[in-house]
This record gives C-alpha cells, sequence and structure tokens, in this order.
C-alpha cells in the first residue's frame, strides 16, 4: 500500500519535471542541458534507492530507522557530489547549464523524499500510539 502511493507520487512528480522542461523549452524557448533527461533519470534513481533504504530501515525500526535516513541522504549527497565533479572535471562545457538543471532536479526530488519522509513518520508514530494506547 504504501510503495503504491509512493510511485503514484514519484510518477506524478517525474511526469511534472518532464512536462515543465518541455513547456519551458518549447513556449519560452529555454534551453535544458543537452543531459537533462540524464540528470532526471539519475534523481529518479537515486530517489527510489533512498526509499527502499528508508523503508527497509522503517520496518526495523528505532535507531535502525535513523541510520537508514541518514545513510539514504549520505548516498543521495555522496553521489551527487560524484555526479558533479566528474562532469566538471571531465566535460568542460555548459558547466553552468548542467549545475542548474541538475540543482533543479535535486531540489525537487530532494524535497519530495522529505515529504514523503514525514508522511512515513507521522504513519508510523500514529501505528505506535495507538498500539501504546490498547490495554
Amino acid at each position: 500500500m504504501i510503495k503504491d502511493k509512493f510511485f503514484a507520487k514519484i510518477s506524478f512528480l517525474t511526469v511534472f519535471l518532464v512536462v515543465l522542461v518541455l513547456a519551458t523549452k518549447y513556449l519560452f524557448g529555454l534551453q535544458w542541458h543537452e543531459f537533462t533527461w540524464y540528470v532526471l533519470s539519475f534523481h529518479l534513481t537515486i530517489s527510489v534507492i533512498s526509499y527502499f533504504i528508508m523503508l527497509k530501515g522503517a520496518k526495523l525500526g528505532g535507531l535502525d530507522f535513523s541510520n537508514s535516513i541518514m545513510f539514504s541522504s549520505a548516498i543521495r549527497l555522496f553521489s551527487s557530489a560524484g555526479v558533479l565533479l566528474a562532469y566538471f572535471y571531465f566535460i568542460k562545457e555548459n558547466q553552468l547549464s548542467f549545475f542548474i538543471s541538475f540543482f533543479v532536479f535535486y531540489l525537487c526530488y530532494t524535497t519530495f523524499e522529505i515529504i514523503t519522509l514525514l508522511s512515513n513518520l507521522r504513519q508510523i508514530s500514529d501505528s505506535t500510539s495507538k498500539s501504546d494506547e490498547t490495554p
């Protein structure tokens, strides 16, 4: 049930971002970087991986949940830094355009991850408090 909601929401976000990129490109003439679709795929993949890590931690509960959140955040941070460093080191053209598109998608998917995390925390705390109330 939770997985279905997650995949529906992340699919909606991804479709929204694709429409946003295409609309700004064709309606307003804004030129996105040539690697925009790769960057979008990268962030989608990292978000799904982070979600499954957090979901596994939530099933284990307690300190494991906190560790899984920190681990998924570290994966997102270091993989993003690695992609940016590799791009800036190996490809020397259109760096600002790449950085802007990367940062826009990074913010969107990180915000989505935080919202998803907060809703999962709310569900976990509600189920825990209900089990504590029953005699």
